[in-house]
C-alpha cells in the first residue's frame, strides 16, 4: 500500500521527510506567509504519513495543534497590519 501510494504522489524516498526552514532569506518573506508555508508543509507531511504508515488520532491530534499555531500566527500577523493601517 505504501509502495503504490509513494509512486502515485511521485514521493520517492521522502515518503515521511519533513522539511526544514521555510527559507533562510526569511527578511524578504511576510510572516504570515511564511506561516501559511508551513501550514501548507504540516498538511503535505500529513499527506505523506497517511500514505506510508495511515494516520493514527495521536498524529492527527498533534497536526491539528501545529495546523492552528501556524493559521494563529498568519492571522494574528495581518490583524497587525490591518491595525497600523488604519491609524
Amino acid at each position: 500500500m505504501a509502495a503504490s501510494c509513494a509512486i502515485k504522489l511521485k514521493l520517492g524516498s521522502r515518503v515521511l521527510a519533513m522539511s526544514g526552514p521555510v527559507s533562510a532569506d526569511t527578511l524578504n518573506i511576510v510572516p504570515s506567509a511564511a506561516a501559511l508555508m508551513r501550514a501548507s508543509q504540516t498538511l503535505v507531511f500529513m499527506r505523506n504519513l497517511d500514505c506510508a504508515k495511515g494516520l493514527r488520532a495521536m498524529d492527527v491530534q498533534a497536526n491539528k495543534g501545529q495546523m492552528q499555531h501556524f493559521m494563529f500566527e498568519a492571522l494574528a500577523y495581518e490583524d497587525f497590519l490591518d491595525r497600523q493601517g488604519s491609524q
